[in-house]
């Protein structure tokens, strides 16, 4: 059996390696020193409980000093009681090596307080998906489609009188935790629902959003009339061409999702000429269907499918284990119209 150990410096370049006989061409883009070991701060970051972690961490099954494979998980909430694994990579027949370095994350984390795992995997990932779901106890959630739309036009009438949103406050964490839980389907609510430390902005969130290496915008949209929060909508970018939205709306107020697009992709263009905007639906959201509706009608398009899968670690669960013998590259993360890779959690609120 492999041994399980914490990733070190050295075994870079044999991951650039395997990557490589997979996937020729993007090992130096996705596996790289410092998108692994952010030095120095792995050096406290090893040393905190795991309610106190922030950065992703990172762990290689080696056998007779062959790296066979690599999974890294990450806090999903500011809470830390839910994990995502958000990369594995395994080499030629070496997927029963999956089944053992996710059960290992599961396991040590799960025996530390956190509560649920997720990974978020494209649907045309069927080995993936089988390992986790067949081998591991992970069971399917929901989905997350991605739309994407490259030729934006700037309305200058809307972008300078429009005054459906305003920007969120530090105040607004309490109402934006509620109206988020509100805004999820009941049977997802326990397994993917935030809390009131998600929505929070400061220093914090700026220091965790400079880490991650992007820029966000969030802004808040409230009714009218009594002033509550009725939908929210955070851009991020991480080069100033790329963005993204994510955007939610009550069902009272679905029908403002037109309206809101089109001050966004004026938002966008206002930032850059060369702007591209893609727009994710999770569709564990009650007004998701009205978000993809409005999006088509508006020229996107949808250009990658997720599903979503969920472990509670205090359920039990068996599954046999099936040898397949090819090689396993999971980079569970959203791609930007230009192909940089973006992870799924930097564009979401928190």
């Amino acid at each position: 059996m492999a041994k399980i150990r914490q990733l070190k410096y050295q075994d870079i370049k044999k991951i650039q390696a395997m990557i490589q006989y997979v996937v020729p061409g993007v090992a130096s883009n996705l596996i790289s020193e410092d998108k692994f070991i952010i030095y120095p701060l792995n050096l406290i970051h090893n040393l905190l409980p795991v309610n106190m972690k922030f950065l992703q961490e990172t762990y290689v099954a080696v056998e007779k000093k062959e790296v066979l494979g690599l999974i890294s998980l990450t806090p999903d909430t500011k809470q830390k009681t839910r994990w995502r694994i958000n990369k594995l990579i395994l080499n030629v027949n070496a997927y029963d090596v999956g089944r053992q370095l996710i059960d290992f994350v599961v396991n040590k984390y799960g025996g530390a307080g956190v509560e649920t795992f997720i990974t978020i995997l494209n649907e045309t990932s069927a080995e993936a998906i089988a390992l986790f779901k067949n081998n591991c106890g992970f069971r399917s959630c929901t989905n997350i489609h991605v739309f994407e739309k490259e030729q934006l036009q700037f309305n200058k009438e809307l972008f300078f009188n429009c005054n459906l949103l305003r920007e969120v406050k530090p105040s607004d964490a309490e109402n934006l935790k509620e109206f988020d839980q509100q805004s999820i389907f009941p049977q997802y609510r326990i397994s993917l629902m935030g809390n009131k430390s998600d929505f929070k902005i400061g220093l914090r969130s700026k220091f965790a959003n400079g880490i991650a290496g992007y820029t966000a915008t969030k802004f808040i949209f409230e009714d009218p009339a009594k002033k509550l929060i009725e939908g929210y909508v955070n851009v991020t970018t991480k080069n100033g061409n790329d963005y993204w939205a994510d955007i939610v709306l009550s069902l009272a107020f679905q029908d403002y999702y037109e309206d809101i697009l089109n001050y966004i992709t004026s938002y966008v263009k206002y930032q850059s000429d060369d702007a591209k905007l893609s727009v994710y639906v999770r569709k564990y959201y009650q007004s998701s269907e009205k978000l993809s509706e409005t999006l088509s009608n508006l020229n996107f398009t949808i250009c990658q499918r997720y599903q979503v899968l969920v472990k509670d670690y205090w359920k039990a669960t068996k599954a046999p284990s099936e040898l397949i013998k090819s090689p396993i590259v999971i980079f569970p993360e959203i791609r930007s119209p230009a192909f940089s890779v973006i992870d799924l959690k930097d564009n979401i609120w928190s």
